[in-house]
């Protein structure tokens, strides 16, 4: 049996644990304390599918565990390097072929004026 802290709202699965613990300034599942203003909830379910991960999905009675619509994947600053660099080359590409039409386009124009 696993226990789930939940957003009441959204179904958010905030984490996913063993053994959940009433604190008076929250929940606390491990080490981790989950501040609640009367917003979360703990329930028990017998089975959690291995795909399922805390904020990327939901669980609301009694429709179960549904992916989350309002997650995004944060990705790392070297992963956000990478792809800015990729996109600069691209960038650089298109600029230099653009220029390239540009410049034969005058040299077609100057070449019909002579």
């Amino acid at each position: 049996m696993k226990k789930l802290i939940v957003r009441y709202a959204t179904g958010d699965i905030l984490c996913i644990a063993d053994d959940v613990r009433i604190k008076p300034n929250g929940y606390q599942a491990g080490e981790y304390i989950f501040p609640n203003v009367g917003d979360l909830y703990v329930i028990d379910v017998p089975d959690v599918p291995a795909e399922v991960k805390a904020y990327e999905w939901c669980y609301k009675a009694p429709e179960g565990f549904f992916k989350n619509p309002d997650f995004v994947i944060v990705k790392s600053p070297e992963e956000q390097l990478v792809e800015a660099k990729a996109k600069i080359e691209t960038l650089e590409r298109l600029v230099k072929q653009m220029n390239d039409d540009q410049l034969a386009f005058m040299e077609d124009i100057l070449s019909m004026l002579q």
